[in-house]
């Protein structure tokens, strides 16, 4: 059994929502999104490394094709805690599977341990501070 949780596109792109989702148990986030040509970094680099620094995995599912004029860039990951690639699609449609291997969660959430060092007590205070600020 795996819990899952789930975001949507943009989401994944700030580390404040897949640590949330992290802290709450969550081992398999799913990210269904349509993002276009031009940003497959997102995929190839940003993706892999949310996993890791969270330490779950994440499987991004990214349209491909055109919608609209709208040049989609495909390109959907299965990726780590550990931030390994475990599957990679490229810009055509495909059947993209991975093996999501509890024994590497474990072992990522060991090995580093991002989640259990962490120590929002302090940085949240810097947040509440901005907050503040911005309604004083």
């Amino acid at each position: 059994e795996i819990m899952l949780g789930m975001v949507i596109c943009f989401d994944v792109e700030f580390p404040e929502i897949v640590r949330e989702a992290a802290r709450r148990s969550v081992e398999l986030l799913l990210v269904p999104t349509a993002m276009g040509r031009g940003y497959e970094r997102v995929c190839t680099h940003l993706v892999p490394t949310r996993a890791m620094e969270s330490q779950l995995f994440i499987a991004y599912s990214n349209h491909c094709g055109s919608q609209a004029g709208f040049e989609l860039a495909g390109t959907s990951v299965v990726a780590g805690p550990d931030g390994s690639v475990l599957a990679q699609a490229g810009h055509e449609p495909e059947v993209l599977y991975a093996e999501i291997e509890l024994g590497l969660y474990e072992r990522a959430k060991t090995e580093v341990p991002y989640i259990s060092a962490a120590r929002p007590e302090l940085y949240g205070q810097w947040a509440a501070e901005r907050v503040n600020a911005l309604e004083g």
